[in-house]
């Protein structure tokens, strides 16, 4: 059996790519082959060959693929790395059927292989669903009670995906944002995709606001959504943990809180960054929400969001 897999980084985050990529070398040893395909955003040789060296005698074959062609078919406005919107251009880029796309925060804790069975019917992608307001959805021309999906683990048929010219349609909703669109490839996919991707359970993208905030608060937040007993059991045993911003930092940074921090460091030791940490806060408005979160009745955090949406659909 063969597991394609797809990761995109640039030199800054390669040392990310290689903890998450031998966490699932770790946990996948069943596939007889592990395909890693590595969109690349001017990653030097001298790099290259650290993550070479690095997967030797192992089951592991590693394909570099330049962005050059993204960058050539794709204008945004230069606020996220063209590294983003690479996913979305695996059917040009990748020959194969199906592919795991992962965003590169991230550590494998399980077998992928139940994904690579799977039976997707007519759907393009499967993903799990994310945690935003309406706006993100409004915005889009979606429902506002539709679910919304992020794009940090994709399992994608790349058979339905060129057949049904996704990339094209990718391409003509950045044109139509004039290069800005909210939470760019993943506002992007949600907007092609739409009724068309498959719901995982969350523990094939356990998301920091699942531990951070209490179930029942999610499902009062966000139409909809995981049960009780599915955010449990992702936050038990996750497959795939997403290390996304939050109220905990994250692991490659000091003070980070989050539960599977010492699972990061682990495989990052494993590498040539051991010991590598960064003096860096969580972000201001993170730590606004957070207080908000922690200090305030919960139905005053919640009217606190709803403002915060107002804001932006005013001045957006």
């Amino acid at each position: 059996m063969v597991l394609n897999v797809a990761y995109s980084s640039d030199d800054n985050y390669l040392k990310h790519v290689m903890a998450s990529l031998l966490s699932l070398l770790d946990h996948n040893r069943e596939f007889e082959v592990i395909n890693v395909y590595l969109l690349c955003n001017g990653i030097e040789e001298s790099n290259r060959q650290k993550l070479i060296e690095l997967v030797k005698n192992t089951n592991a074959n590693i394909h570099f693929l330049e962005l050059s062609s993204v960058r050539d078919q794709i204008r945004t406005d230069g606020s996220f790395s063209i590294s983003a919107f690479g996913r979305l251009f695996l059917g040009e880029l990748v020959p194969e059927c199906r592919i795991i796309y992962m965003d590169c925060d991230s550590i494998v804790n399980g077998s992928l292989m139940p994904l690579v069975q799977m039976d997707m019917g007519e759907c393009v992608c499967a993903a799990v669903q994310d945690n935003v307001t309406k706006y993100f959805k409004v915005v889009l021309g979606n429902a506002s009670d539709s679910r919304y999906f992020n794009s940090g683990f994709l399992v994608i048929d790349l058979s339905k995906w060129n057949a049904l010219q996704m990339q094209d349609k990718a391409i003509a909703v950045v044109e139509e944002f004039h290069g800005s669109v909210p939470h760019q490839d993943q506002g992007v996919l949600n907007k092609i995709c739409y009724g068309k991707i498959m719901r995982l359970h969350p523990k094939y993208n356990f998301q920091c606001p699942m531990f951070e905030m209490k179930p029942e608060h999610l499902i009062k937040l966000i139409p909809d959504y995981y049960s009780e007993q599915e955010l449990k059991e992702a936050k038990e045993s996750p497959v795939f943990i997403h290390f996304t911003e939050g109220f905990s930092n994250r692991p490659w940074r000091k003070g980070c809180t989050h539960p599977y921090a010492g699972l990061y460091r682990k495989y990052l030791d494993m590498t040539p960054y051991k010991g590598y940490i960064e003096d860096a806060r969580i972000n201001k408005n993170a730590e606004i929400v957070k207080w908000f979160y922690y200090n305030t009745p919960f139905p005053v955090y919640r009217l606190f969001c709803k403002l915060i949406e107002m804001k932006k659909r005013l001045y957006r």
